[in-house]
């Protein structure tokens, strides 16, 4: 069998949105196909007849990553076609999946971030509405003023407008100044979750609900005391999972909580499981997020939770009970959706891509669409070996090690660690096309869940005030841990990795150790301090995870920041950064580059022009082989010759 390539990545295809007709017979999923001569990728809307299993692609642009289903045989489509759309216009096509070509149904002016349907020929839109700067000047006035990617959006709100297919008109029903996050429909109701604010967002938002009937919002929750994350129809209640952030801050799990109808009041429904953390999905490079992944059939209510490394689907029954309904053998599920009499889903088992599955009336799973069975048969893959240590608190913390495919016995290795981002998030089993190449390429590679990883308890995550400490520690008795256990690993050619959490610790441990032949660093904070005014998330997330502003304790920060033991660095150290990342900007990367200069140590910095904080899950193509390219290239550099 063939080795993984690293250009492999522009062969793998992912999928999302999967969605169910209204007679639960057939659904349908978009799929994203990598364009190697373009760096782009090709956006295919595919159908599944669940009676036949049968599975084809229905359109051919490949612009198309959005749909609903407008009748049972029908899609609504938004993708371009012939024409092109007129400014600030949102353009959408009407095509029967019986085939034929997709017809012209109607215009919306405004950029259209949503649409759902209320009732025949009404649909409920949320428009992303921006404040209009002329001649490249831009007026900021709020906290975050940018998003990823180099947006401003200083002043922009999303508001919800009912449009009208038979007069062609849009009606707003959200207030100058709500800003409009997630929103669901069903049965000429919408309810939706929205924050009404200015100078800084907040983080507690309300919950609303409008009666297309009589045209009217009313109030379910008020803004201010909770975080609302989901929200979804059961019955004529509500079930919306909320958080009061008061114990853990920000990355405090949720709830569940119920608005009755009948006597229109709020109630905690169901505490959640500790460990379960409600639509997270195991990090991966190959997986393309998007689609249901909180939604009520009947009484029950399903929902993805990650827990430990695995993301299943959990149900919630009328009495409050918690159940993992499914879960595909330690892979992650990405998104599903779910009928009274059928239920659809987007996985990854252990070693493999995306999927595309079902569950018939016997529960029997089935998969519909392997989407790289070919590619996955005619490569070596190398399947991940559990390995656990106890960390200095006791608890235990789970990894994986990734041998080459070719792996001989009595040969010495190089070997890299990665480290996840987050750091709220959780590696898994799942393929992952970055250390799949990296093993390919002669390395043994190996990677762990260590404190502030999500899915094992809101204490093991909780690193606020404390990074750099037990979480650094924890990398490092992993490393001791696997050293151990793989005696052919040479200790003087091992590597490390990581991007956004994974590349502060990269530098982190730039100043704390000189055991690593080399290290790269991706999408990295360096700074705290300078980190709090140019992240788009800066002001909140920075301030609680350092558990304090910088006024307050701006010695904490400066401790915290890698830039502070530069003049300790030792390992050669390369730094990737993309231009329009407003995540971690890219000054952070830069401070730490003058920083080694200085100091005399080894270093490179590559900037990605047009890529955001996202460049390595779904960036360009070309873009994210040159990525791979690089950190291979400096590894081999300073780890050794790696024989081919």
């Amino acid at each position: 069998m063939r080795k993984t390539a690293i250009e492999d990545i522009a062969k793998i295809a992912t999928a999302n949105r999967i969605t169910l007709n209204g007679r639960e017979t057939m659904a349908a999923y978009c799929v994203f196909k990598p364009d190697a001569e373009k760096g782009t990728y090709r956006k295919t809307i595919w159908t599944a007849d669940l009676e036949s299993g049968h599975t084809r692609q229905l359109t051919q642009t490949g612009n198309d990553s959005w749909f609903i289903w407008d009748d049972d045989e029908t899609l609504l489509l938004n993708g371009e076609r012939n024409e092109k759309a007129p400014a600030d216009t949102t353009v959408y096509y009407r095509l029967r999946v019986d085939g034929g070509e997709a017809v012209h149904a109607f215009s919306i002016a405004g950029n259209v971030t949503e649409l759902k349907k209320l009732s025949e020929g009404r649909y409920l839109v949320r428009i992303k509405e921006r404040v209009h700067q002329e001649d490249g000047v831009h007026v900021l006035e709020e906290v975050p003023f940018w998003t990823d990617g180099g947006t401003y959006v200083s002043g922009s709100r999303s508001a919800l407008f009912v449009y009208d297919e038979e007069t062609n008109e849009r009606t707003r029903i959200t207030p100058e100044g709500m800003d409009v996050g997630y929103y669901t429909v069903q049965n000429g109701q919408a309810a939706f979750i929205a924050c009404t604010w200015k100078d800084i967002h907040p983080e507690t938002n309300g919950l609303y609900l409008y009666e297309d009937e009589d045209g009217l919002v009313r109030t379910i929750r008020e803004e201010g005391d909770v975080h609302i994350a989901q929200v979804t129809f059961c019955g004529k209640d509500l079930i919306y999972t909320a958080s009061d952030l008061k114990e853990w801050g920000i990355g405090q799990l949720h709830d569940f909580w119920i608005w009755y109808a009948e006597n229109d009041e709020n109630a905690l429904f169901a505490k959640n499981d500790p460990e379960i953390a409600i639509g997270d999905t195991v990090y991966c490079d190959v997986i393309r997020t998007g689609g249901t992944m909180f939604k009520a059939a009947g009484r029950i209510v399903y929902f993805t939770g990650m827990r430990g490394c695995t993301t299943g689907v959990w149900s919630l029954d009328p009495y409050g009970n918690l159940r993992r309904m499914l879960e595909m053998n330690g892979g992650t599920i990405s998104c599903f959706d779910a009928g009274d009499s059928a239920f659809v889903f987007i996985a990854s088992e252990p070693g493999r891509t995306q999927a595309v599955y079902a569950i018939d009336e016997t529960d029997a799973v089935s998969c519909l669409h392997d989407l790289n069975a070919s590619y996955l048969e005619e490569t070596a893959i190398s399947m991940p070996e559990a390995v656990t240590f106890t960390s200095e608190d006791g608890s235990t913390v789970e990894g994986w090690v990734l041998l080459p495919p070719d792996y001989e016995e009595g040969k010495e290795y190089p070997a890299i660690l990665e480290i996840h981002g987050g750091p709220r998030g959780a590696y898994g089993t799942v393929y992952y096309h970055e250390m799949q190449a990296m093993a390919a390429h002669g390395y043994i590679v190996f990677y762990c869940n260590p404190h502030g990883s999500e899915g094992y308890g809101e204490q093991f995550a909780d690193i606020r005030g404390q990074y750099g400490s037990i979480d650094y520690r924890d990398l490092m008795a992993f490393t001791d841990r696997v050293l151990q256990l793989y005696p052919m690993i040479d200790p003087k050619r091992v590597c490390v990795t990581g991007g956004s959490y994974g590349g502060f610790m990269c530098n982190w441990i730039e100043g704390r150790t000189d055991r690593f032949a080399a290290i790269a660093s991706q999408r990295s904070v360096s700074n705290w301090v300078s980190d709090f005014g140019t992240s788009e998330i800066g002001v909140s997330f920075d301030v609680n995870e350092m558990a304090a502003d910088p006024w307050r304790d701006i010695s904490g920060w400066w401790n915290a920041s890698p830039l502070k033991y530069a003049d300790k660095a030792a390992s050669p150290l390369l730094l990737l950064h993309s231009e329009g990342d407003r995540n971690c900007f890219i000054d952070q990367a830069a401070q730490m580059f003058a920083a080694m200069k200085y100091h005399g140590i080894p270093s490179r910095l590559v900037v990605f022009e047009g890529e955001s904080h996202s460049l390595s899950r779904s960036g360009n193509i070309k873009k994210r082989i040159r990525r791979l390219q690089e950190i291979l290239d400096w590894f081999d550099r300073y780890a050794g010759e790696i024989e081919q």
